[in-house]
């Protein structure tokens, strides 16, 4: 069974790496078929193509882009969102984890 997938997208494609070993570690606990994974504001059109993608998280830094994207994820059917300046700031791997499967079709 082929897992979604849930793009987080920061501006380097780095600084989420901790936050997705968090949000990983719940998703197991939860038994969520569910792999994240992070890529660069550059690498979100290439990802978008590549992978089973169930929804994308923009980092605070990167809220410009979503309307930008927003027309190419409509036609894919994928939800975008931007994860709040105090969850990204605070790494509070719960409460984004929460706000991705509500976006999750």
């Amino acid at each position: 069974m082929n897992k979604d997938v849930l793009l987080l997208v920061c501006a380097a494609g780095v600084s989420t790496n901790l936050m997705i070993t968090q949000m990983r570690h719940l998703a197991s606990i939860q038994r969520l078929q569910l792999d994240i994974i992070s890529v660069s504001g550059n690498e979100l059109d290439e990802a978008i193509h590549k992978y089973p993608v169930c929804a994308v998280l923009l980092s605070p830094q990167l809220r410009y882009m979503k309307n930008n994207v927003l027309p190419e994820l409509n036609k894919m059917n994928i939800p975008i969102d931007v994860i709040s300046m105090k969850d990204f700031g605070n790494l509070n791997s719960k409460n984004i984890l929460k706000q991705a499967l509500s976006l999750k079709t």
